[in-house]
């Protein structure tokens, strides 16, 4: 019989890590494996199934396994919508997006979601200011009430700006069921992220039409007044369903599973809905802005380099973006240095756990082709290889290619030193993951290995082509302004593609372990203080 699961707490989710159930009835409901924002890489996503359509909410009630199908739709949400749905935190329909996190554990999942959508936006907000700050300064066929405008609507715009991501922070770390004063600082950061947001739609709107962009301009104006038309309607019916149902505002539950046969359920819904499209208008305004942001930013805003594909050093070869440049690779090998070590350490916990009589003193010489000891060996590799990649963050971030002989070799050679190291730790690392049991992530870094070595033969090959048909290239101001009407101008924009590429594999790369670490916690006692030694032995 269709019906909705109601689950007591976490202890009803299928207990399916590390067992290879893909389907089966838990809790009198079918359920089976689906993949959501995790896209694979989190084994543990889960739904309750359907025998219908997919999203038909019509959850199959079931005694045994075998009553359940495992190629059944997912009857609700493979996301954080489905943790709070089938934990009963919320009803199967459009809440309000801050209900999405009010209680655990989606709540903390909706945190990092608003935390890091207030950080791109500051960064969009910064670099579209540049952008535009540098178009007013540069273009002498504007005429001086344009540029005066531009310039005026530019700041505004980047204030509004700051205002969303002002408000993203504040709805995701203010939740919405904490006490009247939590409550209200979320609905005023709510307030201050869609007041921004028709601002800055409505400003851009202008500086667009400043700089003879009329179809962007026109856009963006009808998004503007939509959003304005969609937040004034949403707010009236969600007031006008509070009034309908007073409780729905003091007690958090009556809001989360506001049933349909309670009063001001309409009004509710209408809100919700039109909350939801108002959050999804962002999409097409960021979208308009795909013309202005062809340039390669701080290099492109100051002429440093031709705006098409560039090698990802050259980015960071004059100021002022190389010193934004040293900066990011720095941070990047810290990031690599911490991420290694964390993940050394818990191969040697899974080693310990799994094997506690492993002999801690095994060299690399050694013989045994036993399972311990080569999973040791290869995760003593990999620990050596990742620090080789941060190493060779370092040197090109600090060694430009555009300095003397000698610094540039310094440089060429840091940046060999990080890809081959890269290849070298994704090829331990896929040992390690046949060892642990892993074949999922062990298959998907082999690929890996495989498509990067493929990929930096190829770039350094097209690099040395290109630089045969064009020698001048050597000098960095011939190589950051590499033109079509020059020779070797196809290979040079092949090998810098193939490098970009080599580079993006990092992202996936990293994405395997993510079910290793959801295995292992941090803990605070990494260092240990050994006894002084006695006062009468010194």
């Amino acid at each position: 019989m269709p019906g909705k699961p109601q689950l007591p707490g976490v202890g009803a989710y299928p207990d399916i890590r590390g067992r290879g159930i893909n389907y089966g009835c838990s809790n009198s409901f079918c359920w089976a494996r689906c993949t959501g924002l995790g896209l694979g890489f989190f084994q543990n996503e889960w739904c309750y199934t359907t025998e219908g359509y997919s999203l038909d909410f019509r959850y199959v009630s079931c005694k045994d396994d075998d009553q359940c199908k495992p190629d059944w739709s997912c009857a609700g949400f493979c996301t954080i919508w489905t943790i709070a749905t089938c934990m009963g935190h919320i009803q199967p329909y459009l809440p309000y997006v801050s209900d999405l996190g009010v209680i655990a554990p989606e709540a903390a999942l909706f945190s990092l979601f608003m935390n890091i959508g207030a950080i791109l936006i500051t960064t969009f907000a910064y670099i579209r200011y540049q952008c535009n700050k540098t178009y007013s300064q540069t273009n002498k066929a504007l005429p001086p009430e344009h540029r005066e405008a531009i310039v005026r609507l530019n700041r505004r715009s980047l204030c509004a700006g700051l205002c969303m991501a002002t408000g993203f922070a504040i709805v995701g770390n203010f939740r919405n069921a904490e006490g009247v004063v939590i409550q209200s600082v979320h609905n005023v950061g709510a307030v201050t992220g869609f007041v921004g947001t028709v601002t800055d739609m409505a400003c851009q709107s202008l500086v667009a039409r400043r700089m003879a962009m009329g179809r962007v301009a026109r856009l963006r104006a009808w998004l503007a007044t939509g959003a304005l038309l969609l937040a004034v309607t949403y707010n009236a019916l969600s007031i006008l369903s509070f009034v309908l149902l007073p409780d729905a505002l003091q007690d958090v539950n009556t809001r989360l599973m506001w049933a349909s046969s309670q009063p001001g359920y309409i009004p509710h819904v209408m809100s919700t809905t039109l909350e939801w499209v108002l959050i999804f208008m962002i999409c097409p305004y960021i979208l308009s802005f795909v013309d202005q942001f062809k340039q390669w930013g701080l290099a492109l805003w100051q002429g440093h380099i031709y705006p098409f594909l560039p090698y990802v050093s050259d980015i960071g070869v004059l100021p002022p973006e190389a010193s934004l440049f040293g900066v990011i690779m720095n941070l990047g090998a810290i990031m690599i240095i911490a991420f290694t070590i964390i993940r050394y350490e818990s191969t040697k916990t899974y080693i310990h756990l799994h094997h506690p009589t492993l002999d801690d003193n095994i060299s690399d010489n050694n013989n045994n082709n036993d399972y311990e000891n080569e999973l040791k060996i290869v995760n003593k590799r990999s620990l050596r290889s990742g620090l080789c990649i941060a190493g060779g963050f370092v040197m090109v971030g600090n060694f430009r290619a555009a300095e003397t002989t000698l610094v540039l070799a310094v440089h060429s050679v840091g940046a060999s030193f990080a890809f081959i190291s890269l290849v070298c730790d994704m090829c331990y690392q896929r040992t390690a993951a046949l060892e642990m049991g892993n074949g999922r992530a062990a298959r998907v870094r082999k690929w890996l290995a495989i498509l990067s070595v493929i990929l930096l033969v190829s770039c350094v090959g097209c690099a040395l082509w290109s630089g045969a048909l064009y020698p001048a290239a050597a000098h960095t101001e011939s190589r950051l302004l590499w033109d079509t009407r020059r020779p070797g101008f196809v290979p040079h924009v092949i090998s810098t593609t193939l490098e970009w590429l080599l580079i993006f594999l990092l992202c996936p790369y990293f994405l395997t372990f993510v079910r290793e670490f959801r295995e292992y916690s941090l803990s605070s006692h990494l260092v240990s203080l050994k006894p002084m030694p006695d006062s009468t032995m010194l």
